[in-house]
């Protein structure tokens, strides 16, 4: 089953939301800190890289999270 993960990008807090393939909710929106504990639960809740695809806000603070990712 392949997720969905969309994160709204902020300067000190971050928000993640989950889906499946059939657009069921798996993870409401839910913050996530600009800092490795934050990164580590982010990746955590997102689970294994190999069925998940992650779409991120564009704005000039994504480098340190794409990274991260």
């Amino acid at each position: 089953m392949i997720r969905f993960a969309g994160i709204d990008i902020g300067a000190e807090r971050h928000m993640v939301a989950v889906l499946n393939e059939q657009g069921e909710v798996l993870c409401r929106s839910s913050p996530f800190g600009e800092d490795a504990s934050g990164y580590a639960g982010l990746v955590e809740l997102l689970g294994s890289p190999d069925d998940c695809l992650v779409a991120l806000e564009a704005t000039g603070t994504t480098g340190a999270i794409y990274s991260w990712l």
